[in-house]
């Protein structure tokens, strides 16, 4: 049905009316029952009072709303914004809901969305998401609404928003459909990067008074010598770049600029006055023009500082970044290299594109220059590194990284997790266009194979999948190491006849053998397929009549193992590029390396693992899920080799000593779900780090064989599954150090964190001196 001017305008007209009257008076008041309390006497303010964050709803009716509900709130305030889920019947992903899919308004603190409760909902919880602190002011107020109203809500949406005119050129030539989707789309939240932050970072001027106090506080205030090479960069650029420096809350810094024989004479002019206005600022010209390593040398040679803070001529900094490194170190004095977020500035000082990095990670550094920017060095170190090399031009900050970061350990690498750097992105820049100058590629390849060498790791360092990255191609051991790949199956013939011809057919590695453990298997096709198949002397058949429990049974298999490597997999992958097997070795004989994962599709060719992050959902989820098989994802991570903090168990690659080490899988509390978040969390808690590697490619049929969380049995184990994980690793889950703070934890799309997770210095410092 085509919908023409007349006929959308009466639409959004009745929208407008029926939306004053209220269609439906089926209206709730929710409130909690359990793990809250009430403050403050001029209203009800709910807050957790314990570590598990369910809270259960009471309805004043005899029943809990369903369908399509209006769901209405006040929160105490907007620095305690409100993101929940809902959880009805204590099931997961059936009917968990992202209540912020349907927001209508978030105005100071009231707040309105839409959502859609299954029906006949027996119990409602809620999912705060956002800790202790209080947060829902007054009871929630839950109105069942008709599909009509719905529709009607989000015409009337964006007739208020946009303006019929805008809305009929946008739709008059499209289905109902496509009108719903579009309206929809109107009425999602879709809050900019440069809103966001304005929203939560912009410094109000009681905040930099309160820096600024801090900054007295300090006992000890380390000078930081800003480097800046420069050449011929556009003066309205350069003097933004100097006056973000001379922005500085924090006082302490020298800016030291060394210009490479611009021919624009102008440039000279400019960093003379600066000069002589402000004496922190020193400055020497180059007779001959040499590149930006001589020229950053010769700038070097100006610092007195006792840190190193890299600037280059056309960007800026935030006014907190030397004051948030200075904090920084306050907390750890002994950190040698310090690093923040980034985003992009234009020409015209919008900013956009974030870059919210992990924490160290070594791998994903080998992969990308991920220090910088913004990046600070301890100069001692930096001294002891040497100077900046020629022939690395476009990545010798990516060179000096290295040569710095062998000189010390991973304990003195500290991340600063808020934006302090705005890379300036114009027309022929890197920041815009990453293909812009492709030498600097080879140069960061050539930085990376150096490094190895100095390291002593046989590798090789080609270009990555996407032509940019590096994809460093450790070798394999001139004895290939025996592997035990361990398959639970109960029936589903069709599955195992797939995965064991990927073993016997797209496997090029032949070191491994196959257990295969048989849980309660009743079907006669699958025993004559089992008693074919284990005339293979590489395969052996466990018959298990227990309940099904996926630690016990890999556990068991796993004390029958044969080899120094073992190989978890599910019964329903499906192996693609035949040295996927390798691309995994490669890895885990890699010092420090505790389990590797491969990367994992959907049947449709989208994205069903390449990492798990703890936190989202309340326990964990998959980051970059759904994405299109050659999508980059995330700053390219779904393309890289990286650090996660847990992979999967359909295809898990781990030593038997490691294994051994920890004790395994957690048979008695995790018999089902997140057993295998929980083993990673242990490997990582004695010291190993785990990769995930998208060379390793696979397809997974998810749950074939076990099915899904359908029944009251299967949803009870499931939720005592997540209280279990939840108070064994506490607050661990809601901070992995590979995902930022300021991303999401309420969906498996990087959308950023309302609010961030992130406690300011100068607040903590507050609370700290008030203790004292």
């Amino acid at each position: 049905m085509l919908l023409g001017r007349q006929t959308l305008s009466l639409i959004l007209n009745e929208a407008k009316i029926l939306i004053a009257q209220c269609i439906s008076q089926t209206t709730y008041t929710l409130t909690p029952e359990n793990n809250c309390k009430v403050k403050h006497s001029d209203g009800d303010v709910w807050a957790l009072t314990n570590g598990f964050p369910m809270i259960t709803l009471r309805s004043n009716k005899k029943r809990m709303p369903a369908g399509w509900v209006k769901i209405t709130y006040e929160i105490e305030n907007d620095e305690n914004f409100f993101t929940p889920y809902l959880v009805a019947d204590g099931c997961s992903s059936i009917s968990k809901i992202n209540c912020r899919n349907l927001l209508i308004s978030c105005t100071n603190k009231h707040i309105t969305y839409f959502v859609r409760l299954p029906d006949k909902v027996k119990n409602l919880s809620i999912n705060p998401m956002n800790g202790k602190e209080p947060f829902v002011k007054s009871a929630i107020t839950a109105r069942e609404i008709s599909r009509l109203e719905l529709l009607l809500v989000v015409a009337y949406k964006g007739y208020s928003s946009h303006g019929i005119r805008k809305i009929i050129q946008q739709v008059q030539d499209i289905n109902i459909l496509e009108l719903k989707k579009y309206l929809k789309k109107l009425l999602t939240p879709s809050m900019t990067y440069s809103a966001w932050r304005n929203k939560f970072y912009n410094l109000t001027e009681s905040e930099k008074t309160a820096i600024h106090a801090h900054i007295l506080r300090m006992k000890d205030k380390p000078i930081f010598s800003i480097i800046m090479p420069t050449y011929d960069t556009p003066s309205a650029l350069l003097k933004k770049a100097i006056n973000s420096v001379k922005a500085q809350l924090y006082e302490d810094w020298e800016l030291c600029i060394a210009d490479d024989a611009s021919k624009n004479p102008e440039i000279k002019s400019i960093l003379k006055q600066y000069a002589a206005k402000d004496q922190r600022i020193k400055i020497t010209f180059r007779e001959i023009n040499g590149n930006i390593s001589a020229a950053s040398n010769s700038a070097l040679a100006l610092a007195t500082g006792e840190w190193i803070v890299l600037l280059d001529h056309d960007d800026e900094l935030t006014i907190d970044a030397l004051y948030r490194i200075a904090a920084s170190l306050e907390d750890d004095p002994k950190a040698d290299v310090i690093y923040s977020d980034e985003d992009k500035i234009d020409e015209n000082g919008q900013v956009f594109d974030p870059y919210f990095k992990p924490e160290w990670s070594p791998e994903l550094f080998l992969s990308q220059n991920m220090i910088n920017h913004l990046a600070a060095y301890r100069r001692s170190l930096m001294q002891k590194a040497g100077k900046f090399r020629e022939g690395f031009e476009g990545s010798q900050d990516y060179d000096m990284a290295f040569r710095v970061l062998e000189l010390t350990n991973t304990n003195r690498i500290r991340h600063i997790p808020i934006v302090l750097y705005h890379w300036r992105a114009i027309k022929g820049s890197v920041a815009l266009n990453s293909e812009a100058k492709p030498y600097h590629c080879k140069a960061a390849r050539k930085a990376v194979i150096e490094h190895m060498e100095r390291c002593n790791i046989k590798a090789k360092v080609i270009t990555g999948i996407d032509g940019l990255s590096n994809r460093v191609v450790p070798a394999l051991p001139t004895k290939k190491p025996h592997i035990t790949i361990i398959v639970l199956t109960r029936d589903k013939i069709d599955m195992m006849r797939v995965l064991i011809a990927g073993l016997l057919n797209k496997t090029s590695y032949r070191n491994w053998d196959l257990i295969i453990v048989s849980n309660n298997s009743r079907q006669k096709s699958t025993l004559r397929y089992l008693a074919k198949i284990k005339k293979d002397t590489r395969i052996t058949i466990l018959q298990n009549e227990e309940p099904f429990n996926f630690s016990r049974l890999n556990n068991l298999a796993v004390s029958k193992s044969k080899g120094p490597l073992i190989l978890l997999m599910n019964n329903d992958v499906e192996p693609i590029n035949k040295d996927w097997l390798e691309e995994m070795i490669r890895q885990i004989q890699l010092p420090d390396i505790g389990a590797v994962g491969a990367k994992l599709y959907y049947p449709d060719d989208t994205i069903q693992h390449v990492g798990i992050i703890t936190g989202i959902g309340g326990v964990a989820g998959h980051f970059n899920k759904h994405l299109p098989r050659a999508a980059s994802g995330y700053f390219n991570r779904a393309r890289i080799i990286h650090n996660v903090t847990a992979v999967t168990g359909a295809c898990l690659l781990t030593t038997h000593s490691i294994y051994k080490q920890i004790g395994g899988m957690n048979e008695n509390d995790l018999k089902i779900a997140f057993n295998d978040v929980d083993l990673c969390l242990k490997i990582r808690s004695v010291g190993y780090r785990i990769v995930v590697t998208p060379y390793a490619e696979l397809y997974h049929h998810e749950s074939a064989s076990r099915g899904f969380e359908d029944n009251v049995t299967k949803k009870n184990r499931f939720s005592s599954e997540i209280r279990w994980m939840q108070n064994r690793w506490g607050k661990i889950l809601d901070a992995d150090p590979y995902f930022n703070p300021n991303l999401s934890l309420d969906n498996e799309t990087p959308t950023w964190a309302i609010p961030p997770r992130i406690i300011n210095p100068w607040i903590r410092k507050d609370k700290e001196t008030v203790n004292d």
